[in-house]
């Protein structure tokens, strides 16, 4: 989505775009921001609120949100973790193992050790890959290969 916003814009500069997603990981406001869209909006807003964005958008604002929203994920509320910890996260949803997420990250593995007990702790999760799969079934942070085959996959269409 992100990807294609970016392309129509570089081919048609002109064209006001609007995201709207039901995807509350924030990284997709700042992906908005830098593929050049104009707004970007959740579809889980009144109809009203919907086509205030669409008209501020169209008269020249852009509209974004200030926060992505709240969503609880086991026994937490998505704003209850930290920076690091969002890193970490972000990239085991990538699928990339303790070790590389230290290298990554240019952390110590038992950092990311500690990170991932605090968050497993927090959310009421006993293994990584429970509390992973509700991260991704709840589209809390959408893993960056899927965006991109999804992308790919509309392309060939």
């Amino acid at each position: 989505m992100i990807n294609t916003a970016a392309k129509i814009k570089k081919d048609f500069p002109r064209i006001k775009i609007i995201i709207v997603t039901s995807m509350p990981e924030e990284s997709f406001i700042r992906k908005a921001r830098e593929a050049g869209c104009e707004s970007h909006w959740y579809k889980d807003v009144g109809v009203e609120d919907l086509l205030s964005v669409m008209d501020r958008t169209m008269a020249g604002e852009s509209v974004y949100p200030d926060d992505a929203p709240v969503i609880k994920i086991g026994l937490a509320k998505s704003t209850e973790f930290t920076k690091r910890e969002l890193d970490v996260l972000r990239e085991l949803v990538n699928g990339h193992s303790q070790k590389d997420i230290a290298d990554i990250l240019g952390i110590k593995y038992d950092s990311v050790r500690t990170h991932l007990k605090s968050i497993l702790l927090k959310t009421g999760y006993d293994t990584p890959s429970r509390f992973i799969a509700e991260v991704s079934h709840k589209n809390y942070m959408i893993p960056e290969f899927y965006e991109t085959s999804r992308e790919d996959e509309d392309t060939e269409k």
